[in-house]
């Protein structure tokens, strides 16, 4: 039916090929016996109407739902070719599609509780489902207080996991149907209290088992998924992480450290690097060096760190990539913490410095002392976005009329470019208003230099409004030229 990579190791992906035997064992969930209040996720998601997908097709949730809620006979809603979900699609979404379901990342979902716009509509949805990553708590709350929230989990080997909708006061646990998936839960290690769900083949419930249609030579399959019961509810289980050190991020991309880390580590002066980022938006690099080292020394260093990284990422997704400005150095009055054999403990490392961690999340977008753009007029607005917009995307010669999506623009990049125009125009328009809009919900409304330009730079007799609406005009107009063209080639 359709080949779709596993989403995210450094390096290439591995292929996966979804079968029609694939949708068929999501699709026979519909057949589970079950009382009303004990339904399977997917026959939650069945009862809505018209869902908006905020998943990529290009990747399983996008696809394996799409087909599954096809076949439930539900209208689907996508968001405009070219633009990841965002908070600014998603408002555009309930504004004008009269949709009843939300499917999104958890990323896109910590964004929209800011907006109390969109949070009034929240409290009509049927449900909102999430998953790729974990949505943080204050988020989770907000949301599952307006309406059903559901945190689901499958892969692209595995397809989608049997499990029930949650009491909203637990909406971050899970409770799985053991017996039709055929899981076994084994102990991390001794007395640790976390378990990796193991999915064993069983020929009795064979047609629910699809990572079995993917790979019929296997006799188990290790999800590499780790979790914790709760303490006190029986079948409750809590995501704690990944037993191969996978780091998930809350856009749903995931991050193998390893390599990142090994190359990092042979660089001179650092002792060892630990790459962190788990339920966060992006990665950063927290580098343990074998010596306090004088500012020249320390430049030196990360000049070199910079060049390793820059080889070790050539194949990971823009989204994953640690640049400069994610690099942390450990203080000599914190050094890792090491097992007896000298080891780094990664888990308690990593919480040794969670401070540092947490502020350095707080404090994006970053700032910066030195203004950017030049506001003066729209063409040179115009040149210095096509510049960063380049350099941000690796792209050359990017023109003014260059959709910056297509020029591999993503969630993470907007906001960089984001941060750059806010703090540009503080410091240039010194007596100007404050940005009134969103600067990244701005970005997507206005996804060319020339588009974002004219926002900044409108002429005499230009408005806001006037603008989007000519813009929203004109992209219509191009559109049913485009498919005139397409039906007048079938016609002839």
């Amino acid at each position: 039916m359709e080949m779709l990579h596993t989403s995210g190791t450094t390096g290439l992906p591995k292929v996966v090929t979804i079968s029609q035997s694939c949708i068929a064992a999501m699709d026979v969930q519909h057949r589970i016996p079950h009382e009303e209040e004990q339904k399977p996720y997917l026959c939650v998601l069945a009862e809505a109407e018209k869902p908006f997908i905020g998943f990529p097709l290009f990747h399983v949730a996008g696809l394996a739902l799409s087909c599954f809620l096809l076949l439930s006979r539900c209208k689907l809603v996508f968001g405009p070719p070219g633009k990841p979900a965002s908070r600014e699609v998603v408002q555009e979404i309930l504004r004008v599609a009269d949709v009843d379901a939300l499917l999104l990342p958890p990323s896109v979902l910590e964004d929209i509780t800011c907006d109390s716009t969109i949070l009034d509509r929240v409290n009509t949805l049927r449900y909102i489902l999430y998953g790729g990553g974990c949505l943080n708590r204050n988020a989770g709350d907000i949301l599952s207080n307006r309406t059903q929230l559901l945190n689901g989990i499958g892969s692209t080997e595995c397809g989608s996991i049997i499990q029930f909708p949650m009491d909203s006061r637990y909406w971050n646990y899970f409770r799985f149907w053991p017996r039709l998936n055929g899981i076994e839960w084994r102990e991390t290690s001794e007395g640790s209290g976390e378990f990796e769900m193991v999915i064993v083949k069983d020929d009795d419930v064979a047609q629910y088992q699809t990572v079995f249609h993917n790979f019929p030579e296997l006799s188990e399959w290790c999800t590499k998924d780790i979790f914790a019961p709760h303490p006190t509810i029986k079948d409750l289980w809590e995501y704690r992480g990944r037993t191969d050190q996978l780091i998930v991020f809350s856009t749903g991309k995931k991050l193998n450290p390893i390599d990142i880390e090994s190359s990092v580590s042979t660089c001179s002066g650092v002792r060892t690097a630990l790459v962190f980022g788990n339920n966060r938006p992006h990665p950063g690099l927290l580098v343990e060096l074998e010596a306090p080292a004088e500012s020249s020394a320390m430049d030196r260093i990360h000049s070199e760190i910079l060049t390793t990284l820059n080889n070790s990422q050539k194949y990971s997704s823009k989204e994953t990539l640690i640049m400069a400005r994610d690099i942390l150095n450990a203080k000599a009055s914190k050094p890792f913490v090491r097992s007896a054999k000298g080891t780094v403990d990664r888990k308690r490392s990593l919480e040794l410095y969670a401070p540092e961690i947490e502020k350095f999340y707080l404090t994006q977008p970053y700032s910066f002392d030195t203004p950017t753009f030049d506001f003066s007029s729209r063409d040179a607005l115009s040149a210095g976005l096509c510049e960063l917009v380049g350099e941000l995307t690796s792209t050359s010669r990017l023109s003014a009329e260059d959709d910056f999506f297509a020029a591999g623009l993503d969630s993470r990049r907007v906001q960089i470019l984001a941060a750059y125009l806010e703090s540009s125009w503080k410091a240039v328009m010194t007596n100007a208003s404050e940005i009134r809009d969103s600067t990244t919900d701005l970005i997507y409304a206005h996804p060319t230099a020339a588009r974002l330009a004219s926002y900044f730079c409108p002429g005499p007799l230009e408005s806001g409004l006037g603008r989007e609406h000519d813009n929203a005009i004109q992209e219509m107009r191009n559109l049913l030229e485009r498919l005139v063209s397409v039906i007048s080639v079938f016609g002839d």
